[in-house]
């Protein structure tokens, strides 16, 4: 029976990293396919923000009432489910025989999208500790690291950016067989030991959750931690090409080796996390994204740029992971709901930032866009000071997260 059980958490943990690899691939790839999009359909620089705004209101959605979702369907079948809309909504990126038709399979991509990561991220956070969760993050950067060498290759060889979507949806149509399959796998993990003199987590009312200040000031915080990672990654290549003047192969490189950064900072942070102070960690790789992004700006040289860019992509990399792992700490009895609505606060950083961005891009000037980056970054540790001053009541944990 313990083998069995250890088999079941090796293919649950290992098919949640595999999720998080097929999920960090179409973000990176939009930053390299944009110029080509723009050119397929006809539109301006800063209409990213109109398909960014409709995949996160499906997002925004599915992920704010993920933890009801789950509770009512199971995780196995939430996830077997929410993949196979996102994979309709990726294989119609590729078939899109329009715009419009674009912004509306982005809208139904972003729902599915929404309770896979609200999903995983909350079983994580109850059932593992920070170690497991950086990993999974870290799985989100592989993916973000290898989408744009997909989209790269591909123009290279002259070939649509479409095929790029393609590929990206049935490996998550893969990945809803895959949780379909293991449904059962995935009801016998999580389990919270309750006390009398704690309520069950999962009873809490949302409506009670979205009262407490708190989780407002981490509403901002997830905002702005996760935006910081897609403007980044989003714009450093129309940044590096067109104000900077390095060329195409040389960018797309360039954008790759920051999501790998992104993705070491978590494989890293993954194996330290555990004998390190959360709060100064979190603190340190804030200050260190802030002084990258400056590198980045200062234009002191192409290996100045490169550099910080790097060191942007390691240190912001944990930031998101470590928060999520802290959220029954600071937010207690309310990290069941807290956990979606941090993830729907993420999806607005990811849309809003973003899309802001191109807007002064387009209004003002391509440069403006490091100098943005910067002011993200700061915004971001500023809220974090504030969010970690108190505390709600807190969460019994399970023990695999005590034991972790």
């Amino acid at each position: 029976m313990l083998q069995s059980n250890r088999t079941s958490e090796i293919q649950v943990v290992g098919l949640s990293y595999a999720s998080f690899i097929v999920l960090g691939l179409p973000g990176a790839i939009l930053g390299v396919a944009w110029p080509s999009i723009r050119e397929t359909f006809g539109i301006s620089l800063d209409a990213v923000g109109i398909l960014l705004a409709a995949s996160t209101i499906g997002y925004l959605v599915s992920s704010f009432f993920s933890g009801r979702v789950i509770a009512r369907l199971g995780t196995g079948l939430a996830l077997a489910l929410s993949s196979l809309v996102s994979a309709v909504g990726l294989v119609g990126y590729g078939v899109a025989p329009s715009w419009g038709f674009m912004i509306l399979v982005a809208l139904g991509g972003g729902f599915g999208t929404g309770t896979i990561d609200a999903g995983l991220n909350l079983y994580f956070a109850r059932v593992y500790g920070p170690r497991l969760m950086n990993w999974l993050h870290a799985a989100f950067g592989l993916g973000a690291a290898v989408g744009p060498l997909i989209i790269t290759a591909l123009l290279n060889n002259q070939l649509s950016w479409r095929i790029g979507y393609l590929i990206v949806g049935v490996l998550q149509l893969i990945m809803a067989a895959s949780f379909a399959i293991t449904i059962r796998h995935w009801q016998n993990f999580g389990a919270v030991t309750d006390t009398p003199e704690t309520p069950r987590a999962a009873d809490v009312p949302l409506a009670d959750t979205i009262r407490q200040p708190l989780v407002w000031l981490s509403v901002l915080l997830f905002t702005f931690a996760a935006g910081s990672e897609l403007v980044v990654g989003q714009w450093v290549y129309t940044f590096f090409t067109q104000a900077r003047g390095i060329d195409i192969n040389t960018a797309g490189q360039w954008v790759s080796i920051y999501w790998a950064a992104f993705t070491a900072g978590r494989v890293v942070f993954g194996i330290i996390a555990n004998r390190l102070p959360i709060h100064r960690s979190i603190t340190v790789v804030m200050l260190f994204t802030i002084l990258g992004a400056i590198l980045m700006w200062a234009n002191l040289g192409d290996v100045a740029s490169l550099v910080g860019l790097a060191v942007v992509g390691f240190m912001v990399g944990p930031i998101f992971p470590l928060l999520i792992s802290t959220t029954p700490d600071r937010l207690g009895i309310h990290a069941n709901n807290a956990v979606g609505i941090q993830v729907s606060a993420a999806s607005l950083g990811i849309a809003v930032l973003p899309a802001l961005a191109g807007v002064l891009a387009e209004r003002i000037s391509i440069e403006s866009i490091a100098p943005f980056i910067v002011v993200v970054c700061v915004i971001m540790l500023v809220l974090y000071q504030l969010a970690s001053v108190r505390q709600i009541s807190p969460l019994v944990k399970t023990k695999a997260a005590l034991g972790d």
